[in-house]
């Protein structure tokens, strides 16, 4: 997911090696070739093969908490989340984490096993499960009620088969409001620096955002950042990090954490600032780094393409739009994008990054670069219309994205 990273740090770096987890008896082609074929990064198969000559190891998502740690006992500087993935990753360790530090805790009820849930759930509306670790099964289910939705508890008992009444959900209520905020930065041992990112999303369409003060933030932000930043600190946390929190009139929830890049808002905040190689470095070293800002603004919408699932698909991204389309799970062959068969049906390879000193020009820019995109390719750039309507909403509410104006919904429909 997150290759592009790897291409970002190769511009402040004199060689990057690129890894994705492929060791088994009967590897794939697809899962193989993923990172190959660039010529600023170099796919590496096994990363011991460079144990000696790497000076820097980054680990962008979650995961080998246990090589980082063991990277580190060998002196090796270390990017990453080490064991502070665990409270993303375990949905019951997050909620008892935010019970410990003195947070609100989202109303949920814990079930083990599909028939515990269905029963639970059998007169139950408008719930979200979550379930625990293996995010690859499933990713956060919106309960509608047991008319609309149970035979999605029979899909889980087929998928799950013997095991079904053995696994841990969590199922947690809606919690009525209309703001849903967040921090989305970096941190290193518990420390934030004092520009943040301030951004808003539509889920897997669009994301925009601001560079504005960390002290600007809203107090609910900065709130639930100090109450875990002991927390980071202990576990020496130094990656990026973002926080999804719910706001009512008289109390604050944090939902979801992400402990490693979000994906939005990771691929235009590359672009956001000009010295990731120096944050990363000395961030990996314990020794925070305050970003240097390009752009004041930025968006980013999602990027599909027309395909046949089980083929390979090959897209020729001109090159002016190289730098600005994040692709991952893709290789280079013949100076085009390849995009290897999938398990899923999913339209979806990337995302399309513009940035601007304001708000208007990041969308004028990022329209002209839709222009530019390869037959086959779409991208939704009706989710920032949806996006600056909520800006605005928020703004009623003293919420603010950055200092200058937001743009009328309504032009950007015009246009």
């Amino acid at each position: 997911m997150f290759l592009p990273w790897g291409q970002r740090l190769a511009r402040e770096f004199k060689k990057v090696y690129y890894h994705t987890p492929v060791e088994k008896a009967f590897p794939r082609l697809a899962d193989s070739i993923i990172g190959d074929g660039f010529a600023d990064i170099v796919r590496c198969d096994d990363p011991f093969d460079v144990m000696d000559e790497a000076d820097l190891w980054v680990f962008p998502d979650i995961g080998f908490s246990g090589l980082q740690l063991h990277l580190e006992k060998l002196g090796k500087p270390v990017w990453g989340s080490r064991s502070a993935d665990s409270l993303e990753i375990h949905r019951e360790k997050f909620l008892d984490m935010l019970k410990t530090v003195g947070l609100s805790v989202p109303p949920h009820t814990r079930v083990r096993g599909v028939g515990a849930m269905g029963e639970f759930l059998k007169d139950k509306e408008d719930k979200w499960i979550k379930m625990s670790k293996y995010r690859g099964d499933f990713e956060t289910f919106h309960w509608r009620n047991a008319k609309q939705d149970s035979g999605w508890l029979d899909f889980l008992r087929v998928k799950f088969g013997p095991l079904a009444d053995a696994i841990p959900f969590v199922i947690a209520d809606t919690i009525e409001t209309e703001i849903e905020d967040g921090y989305d930065g970096y941190n290193v041992d518990g420390l934030f620096p004092k520009l943040a990112v301030h951004g808003i999303e539509c889920k897997d369409r669009g994301y925009l955002c601001a560079v504005q003060e960390y002290d600007s933030l809203p107090e609910q932000v900065r709130k639930v950042n100090e109450a875990v930043a002991p927390i980071l600190r202990e576990r020496r946390y130094r990656n990026k990090f973002s926080t999804e929190i719910r706001i009512t009139e008289d109390d604050f929830f944090y939902i979801d954490c992400t402990h490693r890049n979000g994906s939005p808002p990771s691929q235009c905040e590359a672009e956001l600032f000009s010295n990731w190689g120096d944050i990363i470095w000395h961030g990996a070293h314990g020794e925070l780094v305050e970003p240097i800002p390009v752009f004041k603004y930025a968006v980013q919408t999602v990027l599909n393409l027309k395909r046949e699932a089980t083929t390979w698909a090959s897209v020729p991204f001109p090159d002016e739009l190289r730098q600005w389309v994040k692709c991952g799970n893709c290789c280079e062959y013949d100076g085009q994008l390849v995009f290897p068969p999938q398990d899923e049906p999913d339209p979806m390879i990337g995302w399309l990054v513009a940035g601007g000193d304001t708000l208007d020009e990041a969308i004028e820019t990022l329209k002209e670069r839709v222009e530019e995109l390869p037959d086959g390719v779409s991208t939704d750039i009706n989710s920032l219309v949806e996006l600056v309507g909520e800006m605005n909403e928020a703004a009623k509410l003293d919420i603010h994205y950055g200092e200058g104006e937001i743009p009328d919904g309504k032009a950007i429909v015009e246009a």
